[in-house]
């Protein structure tokens, strides 16, 4: 296992369900261990198995872009 951490900003979420949706399909990736999202500021930090899933597949053309919302 490689573990990955990495720290992204989160644009277009507007309340908690916003948040809760983001982290239950990032959690439903084969590979993903932990999500934490900071509502007010936009912040997420996600930790994976690099070796099962990857940064594209969580946000650049991924689950977070599909979901509707910006990430830089």
């Amino acid at each position: 296992m490689v573990k990955r951490r990495v720290g992204l900003k989160i644009r277009g979420m507007r309340c908690i369900g916003c948040v809760e949706t983001i982290k239950g399909a990032l959690k439903r990736i084969d590979g993903v261990l932990d999500v934490n999202i900071d509502l007010e500021s936009g912040n997420a930090v996600i930790i994976f198995d690099d070796e099962k899933t990857s940064l594209d597949a969580l946000v650049g053309v991924g689950e977070i872009k599909r979901l509707g919302y910006d990430v830089t």
